[in-house]
């Protein structure tokens, strides 16, 4: 079983007031980790749309490779490159299981309304529990 939490689009009072458009953008986002945003996170966060979130994982990856230039001496190059891949490691498991909530700060943002929790088997499953317990 799988937790969702129910976004509601900007401009959305109730549930009971949509339109079927309207009912069709809400967004159910699971209480996971997201094993694509572990595989390759720049193409997961341009999927979802989550631009400032791209920008900051550039910037943070792009520092994460400039270690190398501070190398003074050859064993401090492999030092660096070996501290370098482990935090890059480290940002990415860290990132996949936050990924999620990356995307509901995102929503948040944007003026989506956290409408509901549901907890189903699947993303079906959670969409028909909660408009049949909301319509």
């Amino acid at each position: 079983m799988v937790t969702f939490t129910v976004h509601a689009p900007p401009g959305a009072v109730s549930v009971r007031d949509c339109s079927k458009e309207d009912l069709d953008r809400f967004r159910f986002i699971p209480e996971r980790a997201s094993f694509w945003a572990f595989v390759c996170p720049p193409l997961w966060l341009l999927f979802k749309g989550l631009w400032l979130a791209f920008f900051l994982w550039l910037i943070f990856m792009s520092s994460l490779g400039s270690l190398h230039s501070f190398a003074g001496s050859h064993q401090e190059y492999y030092l660096l490159s070996l501290i370098s891949a482990t935090l890059g490691w480290v940002f990415s498991i860290w990132f996949c299981l936050a990924a999620r909530d990356v995307e509901r700060w995102t929503l948040e943002r944007r003026g989506w309304l956290l409408t509901g929790v549901v907890t189903a088997r699947n993303v079906e499953e959670a969409q028909k529990l909660f408009f049949s317990t909301e319509l």
